[in-house]
């Protein structure tokens, strides 16, 4: 028997991938035009997010290696003299991991323990500060230097997001990269790394680092200290995402 009379002697076969051609075509037409933001936050967590399961971060490992990111509270310490974070998780390169955090968090997220470094600031649930509307808020910021690239995004199924993706230490001069001239254990020792825009505990601002990143970047994706017009991304369900490159 032929495989075209195999084919039309079965009705099985042919409502078969009849139901396929039909599933193909409505996952296509919500890939491409999601009706609400509950599907729109589905398919995301279909695409590899790990689901929020209460308020926290989503955090992301887009580098080539293992990382370790740690978390940090506004406690009085928001110049980077926090004796300890607040936890931290490790992922491998290209791993992602839910963190958990209490609704009334106010801090940050970093890659390492070491300064100058870059900063992805937030809070979870804003009641008495700038906004008033109990959402998620947060940037990201140079202020304090850079050792990579991040975004923040929304994971309410707004798909709201800030940041950027460019390796500005490409091209840097020499005079804005940071240097451990008082060796202190906080401070980092990797090369590529900018220094502080707006001055630190380790030293005053470096004009360099300001010139330049106001060189490669938009005040409005990042912020590098003193000037407003950076963006907000805002997330109504108390979670957020953060991709470390």
């Amino acid at each position: 028997m032929s495989v075209l009379m195999s084919y039309s002697a079965s009705g099985t076969l042919k409502l078969f991938l009849s139901f396929i051609f039909a599933l193909s075509s409505v996952v296509h037409l919500a890939d491409a035009a999601p009706t609400s933001s509950h599907n729109l936050a589905s398919l995301l967590y279909r695409r590899g997010d790990p689901t929020c399961a209460g308020p926290g971060i989503v955090v992301k490992n887009k580098s080539g290696g293992k990382q370790t990111f740690y978390f940090y509270k506004n406690d009085g310490a928001d110049y980077g003299q926090a004796t300890s974070s607040f936890t931290s998780v490790t992922l491998a390169a290209g791993g992602a991991q839910f963190v958990s955090l209490p609704l009334d968090f106010n801090g940050h997220v970093q890659r390492g323990d070491k300064l100058p470094c870059t900063w992805v600031e937030f809070q979870l649930n804003d009641e008495s500060t700038k906004y008033h509307d109990k959402k998620a808020h947060g940037d990201v910021s140079i202020e304090q230097g850079y050792d990579g690239a991040a975004i923040i995004r929304a994971m309410d199924g707004s798909e709201i997001r800030n940041g950027f993706k460019k390796d500005i230490s490409i091209g840097a001069p020499h005079e804005a990269f940071f240097r451990n001239l008082v060796h202190s254990d906080k401070l980092t020792n990797k090369p590529n790394v900018l220094d502080t825009i707006m001055g630190n505990w380790w030293g005053a601002a470096n004009r360099w680092t300001k010139d330049w990143a106001h060189s490669q970047l938009d005040q409005k994706n990042v912020y590098m200290g003193g000037e407003e017009g950076t963006d907000d991304v805002a997330s109504a369900n108390h979670c957020m995402a953060v991709d470390f490159y």
